[in-house]
């Protein structure tokens, strides 16, 4: 005769349907201890952030920024990160002599002040990002620079312009902070930025993504901001402004930066505008309602399923410290 199968004993389930307080106590037994277990590990990743971002070289600052800018997607890595010390560490790389390092230290930042909100934003300014920041900016940007296209057009896959990264990358996070407090809004007005921002709305200078960054920064600033408008009028924003409204939109990403200027003029104006700038505003907002939200949002889609799928790829803390860069950078 074969052998007997043995019947696995089924959990017994209470007539109501609900778990029992023995099995509640468990379950959240278990739970407790997946999550200390779980930020044992991540404690253990930020110092080892942290070493390498006191003690290494260009290259290992580099990892490890890299790593903080990967690592913020998980939401429970957020606060432990803000607890430590690697945003104070972090912050003074942004004027790091090597140009790697400074443009890994703005996309961390940039991803922790997306990805922690205002709390987070509010802590990032009290711990004064904004000093190493607004120098990084005033160091490097406020002389006339361009996008460097003719690497770009040698090694389209694997040139990345430093340069014009590490720019949109500080914008975004300005934009953030600003954003969030009205504490950096005010340097903001005080640090005469405006100067270096404004000429990075051309596109065809300095790319797209970097006007698109520039326009998202002052939209944000612009609102219900006066001392913004009175040192707008000291500057070529408003002309700017005018030439991009008027101007042709080939693509989505033209016509996102079209209405955000439409948007940074309402606010400058504060909402009325001049008679001869109603008819370009209104084929601006035509245009924007023309286009095809079902294909956009397709195509939406298909790029938030491609960067799910590589935030998951490069979860894995062990081999995070090890990577050479990560591309997840949020707005």
């Amino acid at each position: 005769m074969g052998k007997a199968k043995k019947t696995k004993k089924k959990k017994e389930q209470a007539p109501t349907g609900l778990l029992s307080v023995r099995d509640a106590e468990a379950e959240a037994d278990e739970a407790e201890m997946q999550i200390e277990v779980l930020t044992d590990c991540h404690s253990g990743t930020i110092a080892g952030i942290i070493e390498k971002l006191q003690c290494g070289g260009a290259e290992a600052k580099e990892c490890a920024c890299n790593t903080v800018a990967s690592l913020v997607l998980q939401k429970e890595s957020i606060d432990l990160i803000a607890k430590s010390s690697v945003l104070r560490i972090v912050a003074p790389l942004l004027i790091d002599e090597s140009a790697q390092v400074r443009m890994s230290a703005a996309g961390a930042l940039r991803n922790v002040s997306a990805c922690g909100g205002m709390d987070i934003c509010e802590s990032m300014v009290k711990f004064d990002t904004l000093t190493p920041l607004l120098s990084l900016l005033k160091k490097h940007y406020s002389s006339p620079w361009v996008k460097d296209k003719d690497k770009q057009l040698k090694s389209a896959k694997s040139f990345v312009d430093t340069h014009t990264e590490t720019f949109i990358h500080a914008v975004h996070l300005l934009w953030n902070l600003c954003e969030s407090s009205s504490a950096a809004v005010k340097v903001f007005n005080t640090e005469n930025l405006l100067p270096i921002l404004v000429p990075a709305l051309q596109a065809e200078t300095h790319g797209l993504d970097a006007a698109i960054a520039v326009a998202r920064c002052c939209h944000a600033v612009s609102e219900d901001n006066p001392q913004f408008a009175m040192v707008a009028n000291s500057t070529d924003l408003s002309s700017t402004l005018t030439s991009l409204i008027g101007g042709e939109a080939s693509t989505p990403a033209h016509l996102l930066l079209k209405c955000l200027a439409v948007g940074v003029s309402l606010n400058i104006c504060g909402g009325s505008l001049e008679c001869n700038t109603v008819l370009p505003v209104m084929k601006v907002l035509s245009a924007s309602l023309a286009l095809n939200a079902v294909a956009a949002l397709a195509d939406l889609s298909k790029k938030l399923h491609v960067s799910i799928r590589c935030s998951h790829n490069s979860a894995s803390l062990s081999s995070s410290l090890l990577s050479p860069r990560v591309g997840n950078y949020l707005t």
